[in-house]
């Protein structure tokens, strides 16, 4: 890999990516205490606990969250056949491979 030329591996090319582009979110974690009292109260709560998004009951406290940053890591994402397995996700950051499992992103059981 080392002499390889990774920026021919991203999935969306640079020249694709938008320039001067604004995320928004309309999104927050702070519904979720709300969210887990109801699911509580209709007996529906350990079901949520059983699904990729199980984690985020036990982050009730207020955590900060980028989009920005997210979707900046995205845009880095690469594939290189024979080495990028399928349950795994490779970025290309700062001229280095930064691999991540599904499990680390809460896509799949332990």
């Amino acid at each position: 890999m080392e002499n390889m030329n990774l920026e021919d591996f991203l999935i969306k090319p640079r020249n694709l990516w938008l320039r001067n582009s604004t995320i928004n979110l309309y999104s927050s974690l702070n519904w979720l205490p709300e969210i887990a009292k109801v699911l509580k109260q209709v007996k529906q709560l350990g079901v949520l606990r059983k699904t990729c998004f199980g984690h985020l009951l036990a982050i009730l406290k207020e955590v900060t969250f980028s989009t920005g940053v997210v979707h900046n890591l995205l845009l880095r994402q690469i594939c290189i056949p024979e080495v990028t397995r399928e349950d795994e996700f490779h970025f290309l950051v700062g001229g280095k491979v930064a691999k991540f499992t599904k499990r680390e992103f809460c896509l799949a059981q332990a």
